[in-house]
């Protein structure tokens, strides 16, 4: 097995004092490891489909890997499934890891849920992330490296939709007209979504 710490990579030893000082604890092992030296857990709990997978080699390939596996001082794999898989099929031999030594074995274990359950309970801000993709769609960029794939934009906008008939709920029977202005790649997707809740709600819409 081949294993090195990467240069200048290790956190300064103040960082450490002020983290233990306030009670935390910290990584402060950024090492390479091989490939074939990590051992991914046998009860990992997230599942990772191969479309995923292909999303994360996407990525990889665009932006390089930027995501240091987490592991046990065992080889055991903490978080990092996903990134392992997506490391191999891009025939990587080697990846970045960061080393969990400071916890317990317990601690890993409940970690490795913690790491990928809290992932789960933020949200997004609609109308930033509008804007966000917008600039981004304009220069041309694959969204799907940036994981966004197009059930996820089509699901957006319906969620916009639903928005707008909660604010604006047509209470005395005339029907509201609505006019959207969106990209054309994107246009079959949204007059479908549209038309569903034309059909339910009473609104006229304008894709333009």
């Amino acid at each position: 097995m081949r294993k090195h710490e990467v240069q200048g990579s290790l956190l300064p030893a103040f960082l450490v004092r002020v983290g233990y000082k306030a009670g935390m604890k910290l990584a402060t092992r950024a090492e390479v490891w091989g490939v074939d030296a990590l051992r991914p857990y046998e009860a990992n709990a997230k599942s990772h489909p191969v479309a995923q997978v292909e999303l994360l080699v996407r990525s990889i390939r665009e932006y390089g890997f930027n995501a240091p596996i987490l592991v046990s001082e065992e080889h055991g794999i903490v978080a990092g499934h996903g990134r392992l898989l997506a490391a191999r099929e891009l025939d990587m031999t080697e990846v970045p890891v960061v080393v969990l030594d400071h916890l317990t074995e317990e601690q890993v274990q409940e970690y490795r849920l913690a790491d990928n359950k809290l992932t789960e309970v933020g949200g997004w801000d609609a109308e930033l992330l509008r804007q966000e993709l917008e600039e981004i769609i304009a220069r041309g960029v694959d969204m799907e490296a940036l994981g966004f794939v197009p059930e996820d934009l089509h699901d957006q906008w319906k969620s916009d939709i639903e928005k707008i008939n909660r604010e604006k709920e047509n209470l005395d029977g005339i029907p509201g007209r609505i006019i959207i202005t969106c990209d054309s790649f994107l246009r079959d997707e949204i007059v479908e979504c549209l038309d569903a809740f034309k059909r339910d709600r009473g609104y006229e819409f304008t894709v333009v």
